[in-house]
C-alpha cells in the first residue's frame, strides 16, 4: 500500500492553481460585467438629471424673460402717466407729478422715481434704488425742444424669488421621481447578481471538484510514487485508471521506474565491485607506502651511517694534515700536504652536498629567522673566495647597493651557502677576467624586502640546450665522464631548493664563450626597531676630491659609487699614465685632488710605480694614497710603505674597512696593516698550560689525532676507550673539559654523559662535556644537548674549529665552568661544528 507523500513542501499546489484559474476565467468577467452595468446605470442617471436640469433652466429663463417684459411694460405705462405732468413740474414746480409718483411708489414693483434736466442734472428723486433694478427712461419735450428726462426703476428681486421657489419645487419633484426609479432598478439588479453569483459559485465548486478528481488526485499519485522512488523503493507503481493522456503518462512513468530500478541494481553491483577493487588498491598502496617509509628510513640510516663512517677516517686524515703542516717540511713535502688537504676538503664538500640534498628532499631542513647584515654576508663570501680567485688570477669584485638595509631578518648561513656555491662555480668555470658578486633590492614593504643576489663571471658560458636542466640534481653543463671541472652537480639543485624556502627563485643568463650570470632572490624580514645605526659620520669626507685608478671597469664603477655615496667627489682613470695626466692637470686648477685610491696590478704601470712617480713629483708629493691589491704578501705592504702608500688593503675590500682607511688617511694617520691575519692565526696562539682534558674515543687513529691537536694548545690529554671508562675517569680525576664521542662500544657517549650528570648532582661540580662526533645529520646536535652535553663539534676536526671550542670553554672564570648554580647550561659556541648551525 502506498504511503501518503508529504505535502508540506508544496506552497501553492495544483488544486489551488486550478481554482485560481477558474476564478480568473469566470468570476472576474462576471464581476467586471456587473461593475460595467452599474457604471452605465450611473451614467444614465447623471445624463437624465442633466437633461431635467437643462429643461428646468430653460423653462425658468423663459418665465423670467416674460415677467421682465411685463415689468418693463408696466414701467413705460407709469412713465407715460407721469410724462403728462412732467412739463408743468419742470416749468412751474407743479406738485401734481410728485403726488402721483408718491401714490404709485411701492405698487407693482415701482421702487424709484427721478427727474433730470436737459443737461442730466438730477432735479428730483423719490424712493430707494433696488438691488436688482429694471430701469425704464422717457424724454420730456416741450415747444422749445428737450426739457429733461424721466426715469423709473422697478424691483426684480421679488420676481426672481418666486421663480426660484417654483424652479426648486419642480426640480425636487423631478429628482425624487428619478431617484425612486433608479433605486428600484438597483434593487432589482442586486437580487439578480446575488442569484447569479450563487449559481456561479455552485458551478465553480462542481468544476473544481471534477478537475481535482480528474487531474489533481492523479498528479498527487505521481508525487507520492516519486517520493518512494527517491527513498529507494523501486517496486511502487502509479495506478492506471482512466484512458487519457495522464494514463499514457502513468504507463511511461512506471516504465521509467522499472528502468531506473534495473539501472540502480546494476550501479550498486558496479559500486560493490569497484569498492572491492579500491580496497585492494588501497591495501596495495598502503603496502607500497610502508615499503617507501621503510626505504626512506633505511636511506636515512644509511646516510647517517655513511656520514659517520666517512667522517671518522676523514677526521684522522684532516687532523694529521694539520699536524703535519706544523712540522718542518721540504717544499715538495708541503706541496704534497697541501694537495692532501685540498682533496680532503673537496671530499668533505661532496659529502656535505649529498647530506644537504637528502635533508631537503626529506623536508627536514628548517630556516632560521635571526638578525643579520646582508651586505656583510656578501662581503664575507667575497673574502672567503678571494684566495681561490687570486690563485687563478681573477678579479673578484663585491658590490653592495647602498639601498640594501643594514639589518634584515632571515637565515644568513643558508644565504651564505647559496652565494658560496654560485661564487665557487663562477671561479671554477672562469679562466680569465673577473667575477662580480652583487646584491640590490627589488621591492620593499613595511615588514619585508626582496633582495636580488647576482654572481657574474667571464667564464666559458652555458649552452642553451642545457639551461633547462641546469638546476636538476647531479647535472652539470658537461656531463661526460671526462669532465674537466669535477663536482657532484648538486650545488645548484640545493641552491634552488634553499632559495625556494626563502620565498625566492634561482635562474641563470649566459652566453657561450662570454660568461654567465647566476642570480637568486630572497624574501627577508625587516626589523626597524633593531636596525643598526651608522657607526661613523661621513661629514668629514664631504667635498674631498679623490682619484680612482684601476684598470678593471667594474672595480672603478663600484668604487666611484661608494665614494660618491659618502659625499666625496670621485674621478676615475683606467691606468697609471692617465692618472698622472689628471693629477698634474688638477694642480693647475682651482680644485686639485686630495686623495688617490689605486690598484696594485695594472698593465704598463702598476700601483707601486704610480706611487713612486707621485712621490718623486714635488707638486704631487702632498697627495695621500690608498692601495687596493689582490696580493696579500707582507713584502708588498712594506714596499708600499716605502713608496708613500698611506693605507694598504687587500681585495675584495669591505666598505667598512675602506671607510676606516679613508678616515685614517684624511686624519693623517698612517695605516699600513699589511696582510690581514686570519682568524685561525689568533686561535693558534691560544695556550692552556697545566690544563687536563679527557677524550672519550674508541678509534685509535682519532685518539692519536685528538691528543696531537690538543697538544698544539698546551693541553694534557687522558684517553678513554669507551663510555664506561670515561665515567670512571671523571669520577677519579678532575678535568677542565671532556670531549665525548657518541658511538662507542659497551657504553655510548649519551649514556656516559647521563651518568656523569647524575653524579654531579651529588658533588655539586660540573665539567663541560663537548660532543666530538661523526654524527652530523639533522637532529644530532639537538640530541647531544638534550643528553646533557654542553657543546657540539662535528668531525672532521681541525685546529680552527677546535680552537673556537677551547676559547669558548677554557677562557671562562673557573667558577663559571664548575659551579652548576652559576652556569647550569652554558651557551654552545657558534661556528662550524659548534653551536648555532651545523653547516653541511
Amino acid at each position: 500500500m502506498l504511503m501518503a507523500a508529504p505535502k508540506s513542501h508544496l506552497r501553492f499546489g495544483l488544486g489551488k492553481k486550478l481554482l485560481l484559474l477558474v476564478f480568473l476565467t469566470t468570476g472576474v468577467p462576471v464581476f467586471l460585467g456587473g461593475a460595467l452595468f452599474l457604471y452605465r446605470q450611473h451614467g444614465e442617471l447623471l445624463r437624465h438629471n442633466g437633461q431635467s436640469a437643462e429643461h428646468t433652466r430653460r423653462q425658468y429663463t423663459t418665465e423670467l424673460d416674460w415677467r421682465e417684459e411685463v415689468l418693463r411694460t408696466r414701467g413705460h405705462q407709469t412713465l407715460k402717466s407721469l410724462k403728462v405732468l412732467a412739463p408743468a413740474y419742470l416749468q412751474s414746480g407743479d406738485p401734481a407729478m410728485t403726488q402721483l409718483a408718491n401714490g404709485l411708489l411701492g405698487e407693482n414693483g415701482l421702487a424709484f422715481f427721478s427727474v433730470q434736466d436737459a443737461n442730466g442734472k438730477l432735479l428730483w428723486q423719490l424712493g430707494q434704488a433696488p438691488l436688482h433694478p429694471l430701469t425704464v427712461k422717457e424724454e420730456i419735450r416741450g415747444i422749445d425742444g428737450l426739457l429733461g428726462r424721466l426715469e423709473v426703476r422697478l424691483d426684480r428681486s421679488s420676481l426672481e424669488d418666486v421663480l426660484a421657489r417654483q424652479k426648486t419645487e419642480v426640480a425636487m419633484n423631478l429628482f425624487q421621481d428619478d431617484a425612486d426609479q433608479k433605486r428600484l432598478q438597483a434593487e432589482q439588479f442586486t437580487f439578480f447578481l446575488a442569484g447569479f453569483g450563487l449559481v456561479l459559485s455552485l458551478a465553480l465548486g462542481a468544476l473544481f471538484l471534477a478537475i481535482r478528481r480528474l487531474i489533481v488526485k492523479r498528479v498527487e499519485k505521481f508525487v507520492e510514487v516519486s517520493t518512494h522512488v527517491e527513498q529507494g523503493n523501486f517496486q511502487v507503481r502509479v495506478p492506471v485508471e482512466e484512458n487519457d493522456e495522464l494514463t499514457l503518462l502513468s504507463r511511461r512513468f512506471n516504465d521509467m521506474i522499472q528502468s531506473v530500478g534495473r539501472h540502480h541494481e546494476d550501479l550498486e553491483a558496479e559500486i560493490r565491485a569497484r569498492t572491492n577493487d579500491l580496497q585492494c588498491a588501497n591495501l596495495e598502496l598502503q603496502r607500497a607506502l610502508d615499503r617507501a617509509e621503510s626505504a626512506t628510513q633505511a636511506k636515512s640510516e644509511f646516510l647517517a651511517n655513511m656520514s659517520h663512517e666517512i667522517r671518522t677516517p676523514m677526521n684522522g686524515v684532516i687532523g694529521l694534515v694539520d699536524l703535519l703542516e706544523a712540522t718542518e717540511l721540504t717544499a715538495e713535502q708541503r706541496d704534497y700536504v697541501e694537495t692532501v688537504r685540498s682533496c680532503g676538503d673537496n671530499l668533505l664538500s661532496i659529502i656535505n652536498d649529498i647530506l644537504d640534498y637528502s635533508k631537503i628532499e626529506a623536508g627536514r631542513i628548517e630556516l632560521e629567522n635571526i638578525q643579520f647584515s646582508p651586505g656583510t654576508v656578501v662581503e664575507e663570501v667575497a673574502e672567503l673566495m678571494a684566495e681561490k680567485a687570486q690563485g687563478k688570477g681573477l678579479e673578484l669584485v663585491c658590490n653592495v647597493s647602498p639601498e640594501v638595509p643594514r639589518t634584515s631578518l632571515g637565515d644568513p648561513v643558508r644565504l651564505r651557502q647559496i652565494l658560496l656555491n654560485l661564487a665557487g662555480n663562477a671561479i671554477k668555470f672562469t679562466q680569465e677576467g673577473e667575477v662580480v658578486i652583487r646584491v640590490y633590492p627589488l621591492e620593499q614593504t613595511d615588514s619585508s624586502i626582496c633582495l636580488r643576489f647576482e654572481v657574474r663571471d667571464t667564464g666559458i658560458g652555458i649552452p642553451d640546450e642545457v639551461k633547462d636542466r641546469l638546476f636538476d640534481s647531479f647535472t652539470q653543463a658537461d656531463n661526460s665522464t671526462t669532465r674537466k671541472f669535477g663536482g657532484t652537480g648538486l650545488g645548484l639543485a640545493i641552491s634552488r631548493r634553499l632559495a625556494s624556502l626563502m620565498g625566492g627563485t634561482v635562474d641563470a643568463e649566459s652566453v657561450v664563450g662570454k660568461g654567465s650570470t647566476f642570480w637568486f632572490t630572497a624574501q627577508l624580514g625587516l626589523d626597524r626597531s633593531r636596525e643598526s645605526q651608522v657607526c661613523r659620520d661621513t661629514q668629514r669626507l664631504h667635498g674631498v676630491r679623490v682619484l680612482v685608478v684601476d684598470d678593471n671597469e667594474t672595480n672603478r664603477k663600484i668604487l666611484e659609487q661608494s665614494l660618491f655615496n659618502w659625499g666625496m667627489k670621485p674621478t676615475c682613470a683606467s691606468d697609471g699614465l692617465e692618472a698622472l695626466r689628471l693629477l698634474r692637470h688638477s694642480q693647475h686648477g682651482e680644485a686639485p685632488f686630495q686623495l688617490v685610491v689605486l690598484d696594485m696590478q695594472m698593465p704598463v704601470m702598476d700601483g707601486l710605480q704610480l706611487a713612486r712617480e707621485i712621490n718623486r713629483d714635488p707638486q704631487l708629493n702632498p697627495l695621500r694614497c690608498i692601495m687596493l691589491t689582490s696580493m696579500g704578501s707582507g713584502d708588498h705592504a712594506q714596499e708600499a710603505k716605502r713608496v708613500g702608500i698611506h693605507a694598504y688593503l687587500t681585495k675584495p675590500v669591505r666598505q667598512a674597512r675602506l671607510l676606516d682607511a679613508l678616515f685614517s688617511v684624511i686624519g693623517e694617520e698612517e695605516v699600513i696593516p699589511g696582510p690581514e691575519p686570519e682568524q685561525e692565526t689568533k686561535q693558534e696562539k691560544l695556550h692552556f698550560p697545566s690544563t687536563k682534558v679527557l677524550v672519550a674515543e674508541d678509534n685509535p687513529v682519532n685518539q692519536k689525532v685528538a691528543v696531537r691537536l690538543l697538544a698544539q694548545f698546551g693541553l694534557e690529554t687522558d684517553l678513554a676507550a669507551n663510555g664506561r671508562a670515561a665515567v670512571e675517569a671523571v669520577a677519579n680525576q678532575e678535568f677542565a673539559l671532556v670531549f665525548m664521542d657518541c658511538q662507542m662500544p659497551g657504553m655510548d657517549g649519551f649514556e656516559a654523559t647521563g651518568l656523569i650528570r647524575r653524579r654531579e648532582l651529588r658533588t655539586g661540580k660540573r665539567v663541560p662535556i663537548i660532543a666530538m662526533t661523526a654524527n652530523a645529520m639533522k637532529g644530532d646536535r639537538e640530541r647531544c644537548l638534550e643528553a646533557g652535553m654542553d657543546d657540539y663539534l662535528s668531525k672532521p676536526v681541525n685546529l680552527k674549529k677546535l680552537g673556537k671550542v677551547l676559547q669558548t670553554w677554557l677562557c671562562r672564570d673557573h667558577q663559571e665552568t664548575t659551579n652548576p648554580k652559576n652556569n647550569p647550561k652554558p651557551t654552545p659556541s657558534s661556528g662550524p661544528g659548534g653551536g648555532g648551525r651545523t653547516f653541511l
